[in-house]
């Protein structure tokens, strides 16, 4: 008998970085993401503490408490990119390129005075260079949504979506 916390197939579908998923399962818990990331924290927390007059402590607590809700979806998206990724017989090392943007932001920091007021127009080469990494990574989640994934088994497991194509047979005669 194995002892041990039951964690609901969800979770760990969300949370597991390995095996696949097909673009279906792929979009739904991305939805599942976002719902965590901007609805749990006003369930969690309630919707007083969203005021903009709040006293320093709490504003500390609830930023605190967002940013860790952050990382945690961060890593979700993360296990899904891989597992996505895993589908099309893709590493997982190749999610981290869909978070490049995340990592050029923290390198070049950007502010509302690099974009042109009336056209939203980058006016500096930081500005630039984030918003062309930003939508090279909109491509690549796009490239997710779309492509399907092998229907064969692969290095990463079995087909996600259950179906696997017949061999074909040589031409006889």
């Amino acid at each position: 008998m194995r002892l041990g916390v039951y964690v609901p197939p969800v979770i760990r579908g969300i949370f597991h970085p390995g095996d696949r998923i097909d673009r279906l399962t792929f979009f739904y818990y991305g939805l599942i993401l976002i719902l965590i990331q901007y609805v749990f924290p006003v369930l969690l927390l309630g919707p007083g503490l969203f005021a903009a007059d709040l006293p320093t402590g709490l504003a500390i607590f609830r930023d605190s408490v967002q940013m860790v809700i952050g990382l945690v979806v961060l890593y979700g998206q993360f296990c899904l990119y891989a597992k996505r990724l895993h589908d099309i017989n893709l590493p997982a090392i190749v999610a981290m390129l869909l978070f490049s943007g995340l990592f050029v932001e923290l390198f070049l920091p950007v502010t509302a005075a690099d974009f042109d007021p009336m056209t939203a127009a980058p006016l500096t080469w930081q500005a630039t260079a984030v918003s062309l990494v930003d939508k090279a990574v909109t491509v690549g989640q796009l490239f997710l949504l779309i492509i399907p994934g092998l229907r064969r088994p692969n290095r990463y497991g079995f087909s996600s979506s259950g179906i696997e194509l017949p061999r074909s047979k040589p031409l006889e005669g």
